[in-house]
């Protein structure tokens, strides 16, 4: 997303909540949109009052040059909320078979997954703009750091570089191929670059660079200096200075610059549940006792807990398995798993048999120190440093990092994991084994 207003001989560029509104408007152009539901989607909370929403209307109006008394853009619908009355025109899309898989779990999304990678627009524009401002300035190398689990690799491969394959981006890149680093794939790099003419790019990604092998180390300092490389490493914050410490990457984390991927706003949450469902010809359903609509409900129980992405992709990927033939995602699946927490902490006990085998003594010992429940009666995860874990619960981290129960923090320079569904985890420590 630009968050521009062009017209001939002009451009403003809109602030990214003005922006938002805007976007919610013109994907529910067909709707009078309330102000409280503008305000769980591009706000996250109702809490603020109607205020903040009526302020950015009329915003949006001045930016339009727009009338609310004869509008030709934004309509004021009494008691009812606002409307879009001009025509909207989207870029062609080809929808996507009902089959295809709109959402990846835990998992993160690949190059092959871009049709259905949405909600991060700004992002990928901010990292395109480094991308090519990097290699117009003569660096090769770009960190792109964040929070575990913040969506650092799907941006890279289902954002960057599925957008740099595109055939319309060659003009602007001359791009001969692309490659993940992996002990697997040393050869076919080695074999790519052999083919690589001089004026020609390859852009190589190490995802993942706190969980490589040290035996990769050397090829990627000689791919941090061939003129030829660009290359994109994904890290997570509170693993960076540990890699350079280590020397994983010297000259690559030398010789960078750095992009900090940061968590989605309510209104990118809102196109993440609702756009890949738009995109296969899927519906949400809605309460069978009060006809909430599920993407709502999703919403608003994504956006209690700051993290929440990868809990949202897991119930999101279980109720898409439940639809029904005419592409209806039932209501019941989400209130059968128990919500986003009842779908994570499935996700982790079956990733943990897979990993462990076994019930580990000291997960629910760590995991009561990640799950409070305040004086009154809220759940909170505090940031707990991983130097003040003893070595058993130190053995659970990565896991529980990787089945998306924990998350690691970088927290005044250290290192720290938190609990960002603490429900799911106070529910996992409950579960007394990994059946």
């Amino acid at each position: 997303m630009h968050r521009r207003i062009e017209r001939p001989g002009e451009r403003r560029t809109l602030e990214p909540r003005h922006a938002d509104v805007l976007s919610y408007l013109a994907t529910h152009a067909d709707e009078v949109v309330s102000a409280e539901r503008l305000l769980q989607a591009c706000w996250g909370s109702g809490f603020y009052g109607d205020n903040p929403v009526h302020k950015t209307i009329a915003m949006l109006r001045k930016a339009l040059d727009d009338d609310a008394r004869a509008p030709r853009y934004i309509a004021t619908v009494r008691k009812r909320g606002y409307q879009l009355v001009a025509p909207v025109a989207s870029p062609a899309t080809t929808r996507l078979p009902r089959a295809s898989t709109p959402y990846r779990g835990c998992h993160p999304y690949g190059v092959d997954d871009g049709a259905v990678f949405f909600g991060r627009a700004r992002a990928l524009t901010d990292l395109r703009d480094t991308f090519f401002e990097a290699h117009a300035g003569g660096i090769r190398s770009i960190v792109v750091r964040g929070a575990s689990a913040c969506g650092k690799t799907s941006l890279v491969m289902a954002g960057l570089i599925a957008s740099l394959i595109a055939p319309a981006a060659r003009v602007a890149f001359p791009l001969a191929g692309w490659s993940s680093v992996t002990p697997d794939t040393v050869d076919d790099i080695n074999h790519l670059l052999r083919s690589t003419a001089p004026h020609q790019r390859v852009v190589i990604v190490a995802d993942g660079l706190e969980r490589m092998p040290a035996t990769l180390a050397p090829m990627l300092d000689r791919l941090a200096t061939d003129t030829r490389v660009m290359l994109i490493a994904t890290c997570r914050d509170a693993d960076l200075a540990g890699c350079r410490r280590r020397g994983m990457g010297h000259s690559l984390l030398q010789t960078s610059i750095e992009y900090a991927v940061t968590a989605p706003s309510a209104g990118e949450v809102a196109s993440i549940i609702r756009d890949p469902a738009r995109a296969c010809g899927l519906r949400f359903g809605q309460d069978p006792d009060d006809a909430r609509q599920l993407d709502d409900v999703l919403l608003q129980d994504a956006w209690k807990h700051p993290g929440s992405l990868p809990a949202l992709q897991q119930m999101l990927a279980d109720i898409f398995h439940s639809r029904d033939a005419s592409g209806v995602m039932p209501f019941d699946t989400y209130r059968a798993v128990g919500g986003i927490d009842g779908a994570l902490t499935r996700h982790a006990l079956r990733h943990l048999k897979e990993t462990h085998g076994s019930w580990h003594p000291a997960l629910p010992r760590l995991l009561r120190r990640l799950a409070l429940v305040t004086a009154d009666g809220r759940l909170r995860s505090p940031c707990v440093p991983l130097r003040s874990l003893d070595e058993a619960e130190l053995a659970l981290v990565d896991s529980l990092v990787d089945a998306r129960i924990l998350a690691s923090r970088l927290l005044d320079d250290q290192p720290c994991i938190v609990a960002p569904r603490p429900l799911a985890a106070i529910r996992l420590a409950e579960a007394g084994g990994y059946a």
